[in-house]
Formats: C-alpha cells, structure tokens, sequence
C-alpha cells in the first residue's frame, strides 16, 4: 500500500482514524445542561463552536448531537457554517430541511 506522500499527495493527519473526543467534558456537560433547562420547560441560549481547523469541533457536534438523538431531540446535522457563508442562508436552509419532514 501506497501513502499519500509518497504518491505525491499531502498527507492527511487522522485519515482512517475513528475521531476521539478528548479534553471536552465541559461542552458536554454545558450542552447536557441545556438540554435538561429545555425539557423542563426553561428558556436556554444557544451555543457557538468556533475554533481553529482541527481543535475537534465537528466532533464535538456529532457528539452533542448523539446525545440529543438519545434524548429524543430532532437535529438538522452537522453544518458548518464558515466565514463565508450567509448564516441565514444557511438557517433558512436547515429549518426547510427538518419542517420539509413533518407532515
């Protein structure tokens, strides 16, 4: 088997790897936290991840968002939503997306 390097192709750290979500126990428990005011009723501000490319956001949402799949919350997915992206496209989009299925 060939590596990317050699083929003369940038090597990419962590390809193949299953992602560990590591040193974020306190996101989770935020994000739990949130959850738990919500259900009971509670209103609850939302959370934004922002971060350099590789600190673990992206996992740190499947995360939160198994864990509110597991409590019986509905989620459009993960979407990232860069510098360069219209938010309110963005949102417009994903709240079409999770209405278009209720009916």
């Amino acid at each position: 088997m060939c590596s990317a390097r050699a083929r003369g192709g940038r090597a990419r750290r962590g390809v193949g790897r299953l992602p560990v979500l590591a040193g974020r126990d306190d996101d989770v428990e935020r994000f739990d936290a949130l959850l738990t005011r919500l259900e009971s009723g509670q209103h609850g501000r939302g959370l934004i991840y922002s971060g350099l490319r590789g600190v673990g956001k992206t996992v740190l949402l499947l995360e939160v968002e198994k864990l509110a799949a597991e409590r019986g919350w509905d989620s459009t997915g993960v979407v990232e939503i860069g510098a360069t992206t219209d938010f309110r496209t963005s949102i417009a989009r994903m709240t079409r997306r999770r209405f278009a299925g209720i009916g």
